[in-house]
C-alpha cells in the first residue's frame, strides 16, 4: 500500500471494529470476490462488484455523500476528525504533550509544529461549546426575569 511520505502507519482498532473485519474478511468479502470475474485482488476492501477501493472511488463517495448532505466534504476531513477527537478524549486521561505526541505518531508528522493546529481546532470546539451553554444560561434567566 502506498503511504504517503513512504512512511508505516500504526492503527489502533478498538474490539469491537476487530470483530466486524473479521466477519468482512470472512463472510461478506468472499461473496464480493465471486462477482469478480476478472481475478482474486489483495486490497481488503472492495466494491459491490467486487473491485478493490481506489482513492479516486472513495473520493467520488465522499462527493456523493457531500451533494447528499449539502456539506461540503472530503476524505482529508476525516483524517483531522479522527486527529480532533482523538486529541480531545486523550486530553481528559493525559498532559497535552503526551497527547499530541501521539497524535503525531499516528498521522506520521515529522514536527510536533504541525500536530499542534489541532489544539486551536478544539479551542473553536471549547468556545463554541461554552458559548452556546452561556446562551442557554441567558435565555433562562430572560425567561425569569420576564415570568
Amino acid at each position: 500500500m502506498d503511504l504517503k511520505g513512504g512512511q508505516a502507519r500504526t492503527i489502533h482498532l478498538s474490539k469491537s471494529l476487530m470483530d466486524r473485519l473479521w466477519q468482512y474478511c470472512h463472510a461478506y468479502r468472499p461473496m464480493l470476490l465471486q462477482r469478480n470475474e476478472g481475478g482474486n485482488p489483495t486490497a481488503l476492501f472492495l466494491t459491490v462488484h467486487g473491485k478493490p477501493y481506489t482513492y479516486t472511488g472513495i473520493g467520488k463517495l465522499c462527493d456523493q455523500l457531500s451533494n447528499r448532505v449539502a456539506f461540503p466534504f472530503n476524505c482529508h476531513m476525516l483524517r483531522h476528525t479522527y486527529a480532533t477527537h482523538t486529541l480531545h478524549a486523550l486530553r481528559a486521561s493525559m498532559n497535552t504533550g503526551n497527547a499530541l505526541l501521539y497524535i503525531r505518531e499516528r498521522l506520521g508528522h515529522r514536527s510536533i509544529v504541525t500536530t499542534e493546529k489541532y489544539l486551536h481546532y478544539l479551542d473553536q470546539i471549547e468556545d463554541h461549546v461554552l458559548n452556546r451553554y452561556q446562551e442557554e444560561i441567558d435565555g433562562l434567566f430572560v425567561e425569569q426575569v420576564v415570568a
